[in-house]
């Protein structure tokens, strides 16, 4: 789970960062789990990952030119 949450999101994809419902599915198709967004909330904060917070604001994946 922690690969999955971790890295940039695919080339293609406007926004560079998950939210747990994604991640929830994600996970559902890719892996086969089968958690909710809370318990994926309350897991990964446990673990001190916070995919809701951005570390920094210099890397808008939607404009090459930023």
């Amino acid at each position: 789970m922690t690969a999955a949450t971790t890295p940039e999101r695919t080339k293609g994809d406007p926004v560079s960062m998950w939210t747990y419902g994604e991640l929830a599915e994600h996970l559902r198709t890719t892996e086969g789990i089968t958690a909710s967004a809370s318990q994926l909330w309350c897991i990964l904060t446990t673990m001190e990952i916070r995919i809701d917070r951005v570390r920094g604001w210099l890397s808008r994946r939607d404009d090459p030119e930023f």
